[in-house]
């Protein structure tokens, strides 16, 4: 599973404008490693899916009042190995939008 949580000094609606997309800026930078990509946002709360060499990775993209949390589902054994990686990549990217 990766957790990554994110503070953020912003008003909620500006963080939740600039993470919208977080991923799609993730997988420009990243994307010979990441596909199939697909966001859906209702209000503060986002899905997301998308696969690493093949493997399915998905879960939820939270953004309170004072900090965003990206929650996985349980991770396929493969991608383990990718894990340390995936959650710093998505970790860089959402403090620079959000600085």
């Amino acid at each position: 599973m990766i957790r990554i949580s994110v503070a953020h000094d912003l008003p909620q609606e500006e963080a939740v404008r600039r993470v919208h997309g977080l991923l799609g800026d993730v997988k420009k930078k990243y994307g010979h490693h990441i596909s199939g990509l697909r966001e859906k946002w209702e209000g503060d709360t986002g899905t997301f899916r998308f696969s690493v060499v093949g493997l399915l990775v998905s879960g939820t993209i939270t953004v309170g009042d004072a900090v965003v949390k990206v929650v996985s589902r349980k991770l396929p054994f493969p991608v383990h190995v990718f894990k340390e990686r995936i959650e710093d990549r998505i970790f860089a990217e959402a403090k620079r939008i959000l600085s």
